[in-house]
């Protein structure tokens, strides 16, 4: 029977990716996959780029996707709130077709 690989997902590997991928960019290099047995020279790692790769990865991207779902939930806005009313219409139908529902005062 065959192992399920558990993708890596720690921390330390991501933001060495993110440093290389950003250190490469900026020496004007290109990304390259590794062969099988192929070294690339590690680019230099300047305390920019790792103040650009925490700001940008910690920092910029968070603030942008929680902007974006904030300005996609508002957009949602009035049709959720449809999509509620419908919901609690179609309830009291089937409630009060069994006799289940009567109107109650609200004071």
């Amino acid at each position: 029977m065959e192992k399920i690989q558990i993708p890596d997902m720690r921390f330390e590997q991501g933001f060495r990716r993110a440093l290389t991928t950003n250190a490469l960019r900026v020496n004007g290099q290109t990304v390259r996959e590794k062969s099988a047995g192929e070294q690339h020279p590690l680019p230099v790692i300047t305390p920019g780029i790792v103040i650009y790769t925490i700001v940008k990865d910690q920092l910029l991207m968070p603030f942008v996707q929680g902007f974006a779902w904030a300005c996609i939930l508002l957009a949602m806005k009035p049709w959720l709130f449809r999509c509620i009313q419908s919901g609690r219409n179609a309830g009291v139908w089937i409630f009060s077709s069994f006799g289940l529902y009567t109107k109650r005062k609200v004071y």
